[in-house]
């Protein structure tokens, strides 16, 4: 049996042969769509205010803004709200394209973006927000969203290779996808699901 040592020293090779440049690539993808949406949507208002209802209204429903959720609870729900999203990201590379995962990321980065230009709208300093409302959580989450496209980028190519090379070993690449989303992507979900739950509150309180 493979000691966690070695598991952790086969995800970053892994990660140094097949997976750091689409990761570079998304995550290039996700700051410039950030800031373009952010400038963009300061000339937009009411489309600013229509997408954060629309956001609003989503979180609502998941039970994300329940006033009396406790922060085991809230860290909980945080967690499972942005597993899903990921998993969604990686599977998606099963589709011969990997368009679809791409925009999940950078949408993610236009959501950012908007909700900046909303907070600079109503007269907020977006700087606090940023270091200590995003960034303390962010430092976790957003890693794990880029390496989730990475993971689907990574999948897609297994699906081309074998198309090419009957000898290629899909269930290969699949179960590598699998091995490294489990432990690295799921710790770093589960940290930022914590920090965003118990810490970012006291921090955003803080300043505000």
């Amino acid at each position: 049996m493979l000691n966690v040592k070695q598991l952790y020293r086969e995800q970053w090779d892994l990660f140094r042969k097949s997976l750091w440049k689409s990761a570079i690539l998304l995550l290039f993808v996700f700051i410039v769509s950030g800031i373009v949406s952010y400038f963009g949507f300061r000339k937009n208002e009411n489309t600013v205010y229509s997408l954060m209802q629309s956001i609003w209204e989503l979180f609502e429903s998941r039970g994300l803004l329940d006033q009396g959720n406790t922060g085991l609870q809230l860290a909980v729900k945080l967690f499972f709200n942005n597993l899903t999203a990921c998993v969604m990201v990686v599977l998606l590379g099963l589709i011969p394209i990997f368009l679809p995962s791409a925009f999940i990321v950078l949408f993610n980065g236009v959501i950012l973006g908007a909700t900046f230009a909303f907070l600079q709208m109503n007269g907020m300093d977006i700087g606090p927000m940023l270091f200590l409302g995003i960034l303390p959580h962010g430092i976790f989450e957003i890693p794990a969203v880029v390496l989730s496209g990475a993971l689907a980028f990574h999948l897609t190519m297994g699906i081309f290779r074998k198309s090419r090379y009957s000898i290629f070993s899909f269930k290969k690449v699949f179960m590598d996808t699998a091995m490294f989303f489990a432990l690295i992507c799921v710790p770093l979900l589960a940290l930022a699901a914590l920090i965003e739950a118990f810490i970012t509150p006291s921090l955003m309180g803080i300043y505000f």
